[in-house]
Order: C-alpha cells, then structure tokens, then sequence
C-alpha cells in the first residue's frame, strides 16, 4: 500500500465509474427499480456539487465531506447502525443481523443476505453519504433506486480520509486470492484503522 489520496480517482471517476462501481451497486441493498444504463453519475455528483476537480484530483466538496463525518460519527455504534440500516431498508431492526467476516461486511434482513461491504467502516460510510445526501439536495431522491449503490461507491472511493475514524487512506495493490484464481486488486485501506474502504480489479483500472 502506498500514501496519499486516491491518486487514481481522477483517472477511472470520470469514464468508468459504471463499470468500476458495478460489483458495489448489485451489493448494495436499495430497493430495485428503473435500468440506469443512462443515469450519469458523474454528472449528478458534480451538478450537486458533492465532488470538486482542483485540477490534479477529483475530491468530496469539503462541506459536504464535514457532513459525511459528522453523520458517519452518529451512526457508529451498533444501536445507530442498527437504527439506520432498518430506517434505510424499511425493516424492523429485528430483522437484522449483521456478519463481519474479516475482509467483508454482510447485511441480512430474516436471514438473506442483502448486501456485502468491504469492511464495516465501508457500510457506515455509505450509510452517513446517503443521509448527508438527503439533506445536501432534493435531486437524491430522484436518483433511480438501482443507481444509488453505484453513487454511494463513487462517494465512498472519493474519500482522502476515512470518515470513521478520520485516518488517512491509503490507496495501493494487493494481491488476492479465491477458489479459482489470484488476481491484483487497488485497494483503499485507511492506515489508523485498517478498514478497507473501496477495492475494484486492477485490471479494469488498467483498462480505463
């Protein structure tokens, strides 16, 4: 892992996000809806002004990272989390459970996994952007129900510092391995608390 900002973001954000963020969105639980082969996300995250380019990167807009934190602050426990994910999915908390496996983050509403997250500090983060979205502008609640995941991903890999404990983030390879191949990775990892923020195939990377 080397230091620094997610120096790739400005590189694969502005022309591959749908297809960089495509394993984030079919993860994340948001109700299904309309295709969102047209739904632009870059645009809407710069038409809101949520994301900034200072001409050597693409960044959160620094109010709207100072409400990700704050929000991320109030949902880090597990009754706020409990509470926020219910809120969220229209369940009752009962319904919930959750599964921290180490290098991922499951949600199961009566038993049926509905949605997987790079670590638990990944799931606060999309959490507190979608709250603090929901203040930030009306137009969130427009953004079709299937691209939402998406848009939440794009947030969390624009993130320098981790909105949960505030760490740096440290983008980098790695190499992982599954039951069939081993293949290269970027990784975000913040460097205070080790919670992986964002991953995606290096190889897409390349490509972009």
């Amino acid at each position: 892992m080397v230091p620094g900002t997610p120096a790739l973001t400005k590189r694969y954000l502005p022309d591959r996000v749908l297809d960089l963020f495509g394993k984030s969105a079919a993860d994340t639980p948001m109700p299904p809806a309309e295709p969102t082969d047209t739904f632009d996300i870059v645009s809407f995250l710069t038409r809101t002004s949520v994301v900034v380019d200072d001409g050597d990167d693409i960044g959160l807009a620094p109010e709207f990272e100072v409400g990700l934190k704050v929000a991320a602050l109030e949902l880090d426990s597990d009754a706020a989390l409990l509470a926020g994910s219910a809120d969220l999915l229209d369940v009752a908390p009962e319904q919930l459970s959750f599964v921290d496996g180490g290098l991922s983050w499951r949600v199961s509403v009566d038993d049926s996994i509905r949605g997987r997250w790079e670590s638990r500090a990944a799931f606060i983060t999309d959490l507190a952007a979608h709250r603090t979205l929901a203040d930030w502008t009306d137009d969130w609640d427009a953004v079709p129900g299937s691209a939402r995941g998406r848009t939440l991903s794009a947030i969390r890999a624009c993130c320098d510092t981790c909105p949960v404990c505030w760490g740096e983030i440290r983008l980098g390879t790695e190499s992982v391995s599954s039951c069939c191949r081993e293949y290269e990775v970027v990784a975000a990892v913040c460097h205070d608390c080790d919670a992986r923020l964002f991953e995606t195939d290096a190889a897409a990377v390349g490509d972009a």
